[in-house]
């Protein structure tokens, strides 16, 4: 239960806040006076900082999501765009291998 309690944290709320933060809030705000490609530089970089907790090289892993979830904010002209992206992306990075493990110990 707690495994579960875990992941809908994880790859609902997680993904959820920072998308309404970094590409719903910030990008309006940056987007009324900067281009889209500074915009998307200063959106990801904080993105990418609050996840060094995670290791030092953690950042350089997560950057290829980061341009995915912008070009969704972009190219789709919403939010919700980038949190569907973020959210697919950490159930397959997260809930697949719990899925895994539990249907192995079943």
């Amino acid at each position: 239960m707690l495994q579960f309690a875990s992941l809908a944290i994880l790859v609902g709320l997680v993904p959820l806040s920072e998308e309404l933060f970094f590409r719903g809030w910030l990008w309006t705000g940056l987007r009324k006076h900067w281009g889209v490609l500074p915009v998307m530089l200063a959106t990801t970089l904080p993105w990418l900082l609050i996840h060094m907790p995670d290791g030092l090289t953690r950042p350089l892993f997560l950057l290829p999501s980061a341009i995915l979830f912008n070009l969704a904010r972009h190219l789709c002209g919403g939010v919700r765009a980038s949190i569907v992206v973020h959210v697919l992306n950490n159930l397959m990075a997260l809930g697949l291998p719990m899925l895994v493990l539990w249907l192995g110990n079943g």
